[in-house]
């Protein structure tokens, strides 16, 4: 159960970062031009996931080192296969960030539940 929790998480704090995100690149874009926006949302929808996966090593889960090695693996291997087929699917979106952005945003979720279902569940107390 641990696992979907963690997963849910990740997905919240994806959604409240790129809402953060476009608050914020509404006052970038007001004070700064629109130049500075380019991949502000991405940033920290994936800063908030990992937020997420930070606030459980700290639980001291009991397979720690195990569950961040799986985590990694699973973001690049996910995170390539995601962006190949985002690739294929949107082709004249290469070159603009757009493939990498949906790449972290579904493979960010997909790592920090390898992360949880490897590390295993944190003893409470």
């Amino acid at each position: 159960m641990h696992v979907r929790d963690m997963v849910a998480a990740t997905v919240v704090a994806e959604i409240l970062g790129v809402l953060f995100a476009c608050l914020l690149g509404l006052a970038v874009w007001l004070l700064l031009g629109e130049g500075w926006l380019r991949d502000l949302p991405w940033a920290l929808s994936v800063v908030g996931a990992v937020g997420v996966a930070v606030e459980y090593d700290r639980k001291r889960p009991p397979r720690r080192l195990r569950g961040v090695l799986a985590g990694v693996a699973a973001l690049g291997a996910v995170a390539v296969v995601v962006a190949a087929v985002a690739d294929r699917v949107l082709p004249d979106a290469a070159g603009t960030g757009l493939i990498g952005a949906i790449a972290l945003l579904l493979a960010v979720p997909v790592a920090n539940g390898v992360l949880a279902a490897a590390a295993g569940r944190p003893a409470e107390g």
